[in-house]
């Protein structure tokens, strides 16, 4: 639910804040008040495409700021959570800044977002009808959402698309596999030599790190070999040497132990040190002994750290030589069972091509169901809301294919009633509604058929019948009553009231029959000075909702008949 709505030094607003409750919140106002202003500033907070136009003359930047309450369960709350946003008792601030110049910004809860983002999060939040681009119930896609809605089983869709993926998947390494046979069976040979070249070799994992450093010490052998003899005389045999002075030293201790106890620990440090000396000599004696000056072996560690380098040269890294070896042999592994993983993939695709065919099937039978229902309450709907007589229509096809010309690389098609039928990401079924508003009239496709004040009836006809289906939490209807008589106005005022049971509905309008209706109203006005215009949001109480709602009735010069009337309408809804 959207609970506040804050616009700053946007078009010819300066600075408003609009409260918004539960329910039925309509906003009214004069012509040119900026009542669509407000919903613009709406649009542009969901994702709508921003221009510096939209920034008030005397100001550098426009600011749109909203504060939502969320169900804890609801589809965008559940994605923000994911994405580790602070969220904290299920409320959230969206804020767009447009600037003067540059690129508009996005937050949510002060988190920056990209415009890509913001508009993926609100996808689910708001569903915007109005009179012309946003009329999406003439979408086919939007036609085919609303049936869809109404499924009884939920997962009958999203199961047939899971399998849909799957088979897309299936064609598509088929198709891989089937446009490279000409690409292996050529490289093959390579391959083979590639493989042959490294096995002649078959380098170790950091073998020539290991080379180089046995090739160091051998090169320095004569260097090594002196210095650890020299390292040996000085510590143990010599007169004076290391070792012989730490036992004098060690002595020298015990006697002056004997005198005083402090020296006593110094004792151990000792030892310990004459230990430490001791095994750094039987080290190095080992060093020395082991160390064998052999020109075969520099020779041969050499020759080999070459031919590695070779490799290595080519390839890269012993680490990427390997990594190529393994790659090359699953490529010649390929062209020797091509033909066998070829039959594999077939047989992988004609057995999920006949899992697909059975969901399709299912979710085709259910939708027919559906279909029929939706006609029958679509009629009774437009009846109540004053279209009488209509006939509505869902008409559902499908794309026949010539199964002569049929391959598993074309599109993806399942088989129905002896038939091959293209398969979608919906389905196979094309969904259309088609209309006939006035009697002894054929029927035809919505998009031709309905007027702008039929199209809201029809809408919110639809919006009704799906409302408990329907999880978007916010309507917006930007002036649907255009068009509508005032004893129909009453009708379609009472259907939005009914559907904002289920939604929280906002709504522009001129006709005091729907106002009357709302339960939250806000007035929008604008005030002219010398200099500048500005808009202004007023919430209306019990009072100053009769007065404003009067007004609608009999303009500016208020007369007690009209106030009456405004509070019949009032009392009446």
């Amino acid at each position: 639910m959207l609970t506040k709505l804050s616009i700053q030094n946007f078009v010819i607003i300066k600075n408003i804040e609009i409260e918004f409750r539960h329910g039925l919140n309509i906003i009214i106002g004069e012509t040119g008040s900026g009542k669509s202003i407000v919903i613009e500033a709406l649009m542009l907070l969901f994702g709508d495409k921003a221009s510096p136009d939209f920034v008030r003359k005397d100001s550098t930047k426009a600011i749109i700021e909203a504060n939502f309450i969320l169900d804890k369960n609801s589809i965008l709350l559940q994605s923000l959570f994911a994405a580790d946003f602070d969220i904290e008792n299920n409320e959230i601030i969206i804020r767009r800044e447009i600037p003067m110049k540059g690129n508009s910004r996005c937050f949510i809860n002060d988190t920056p977002i990209s415009l890509a983002q913001l508009r993926d999060y609100c996808k689910n939040l708001v569903d915007f009808h109005g009179q012309n681009e946003h009329q999406s119930l003439l979408d086919k896609e939007k036609q085919i959402e609303i049936l869809d809605n109404l499924l009884q089983n939920k997962l009958v869709r999203p199961d047939y698309f899971a399998c849909f993926q799957k088979y897309q998947n299936a064609i598509a390494e088929l198709q891989n596999l089937s446009s490279k046979k000409k690409y292996y069976l050529q490289q093959s040979d390579l391959f083979s030599m590639q493989i042959e070249e490294i096995d002649n070799i078959s380098p170790q994992l950091d073998e020539d790190i290991q080379i180089e450093n046995e090739l160091k010490i051998l090169d320095n052998y004569e260097f090594l070999f002196i210095n650890c003899n020299d390292f040996t005389q000085l510590i143990e045999n010599d007169q004076y040497s290391v070792k012989n002075n730490l036992h004098e030293c060690e002595k020298k201790l015990n006697e002056l132990c004997k005198f005083d106890s402090v020296f006593e620990p110094y004792i151990n440090e000792l030892k310990t040190a004459i230990i430490s000396i001791n095994e750094a000599a039987n080290f190095i004696k080992s060093y020395k002994n082991n160390i064998i000056f052999n020109p075969n072996r520099i020779e041969e560690l050499r020759e080999r750290s070459l031919k590695i380098n070779r490799l290595k040269k080519k390839h890269g890294s012993i680490e990427e030589i390997l990594e190529l070896r393994k790659k090359l042999a699953s490529e010649i592994e390929i062209v020797e069972h091509y033909d066998d993983n070829i039959s594999k993939l077939e047989k992988n695709i004609v057995d999920i091509r006949h899992e697909l065919s059975i969901l399709a099937l299912n979710l085709h039978n259910q939708r027919k169901k559906v279909a029929e229902y939706l006609e029958q309450k679509v009629v009774e709907k437009l009846a109540e809301l004053g279209i009488e007589n209509s006939i509505f229509e869902v008409h559902i096809s499908n794309n026949v294919i010539d199964e002569n010309n049929f391959s598993y690389l074309s599109a993806p098609s399942v088989s129905l009633y002896n038939k091959c039928v293209r398969a979608m990401p919906t389905g196979i079924d094309n969904i259309e509604f088609f209309i006939s508003t006035n009697k002894g009239e054929k029927t035809e496709p919505l998009s031709v058929v309905a007027s702008g004040g039929e199209i809201s009836r029809i809408m919110l006809a639809m919006k009704s019948i799906i409302a408990e289906a329907d999880k978007t939490p916010i309507l917006i209807f930007d002036e649907i009553d255009t068009g509508i008589s005032g004893r129909i106005a009453q009708k379609v005022g009472i259907a939005m009231k009914e559907l904002s049971n289920y939604h929280q509905i906002i709504a522009i309008t001129h006709l005091p029959q729907i106002a009357a209706i709302g339960s939250n109203n806000i007035l929008i006005s604008k005030i002219e000075s010398a200099n500048s215009v500005a808009t202004i949001a007023k919430q209306l109480d019990n009072e100053t909702k009769v007065i404003e709602i009067a007004k609608m009735l009999s303009g500016e010069n208020l007369s007690d008949a009209a106030i009456e009337s405004a509070k019949k309408l009032i009392f009446i809804n």
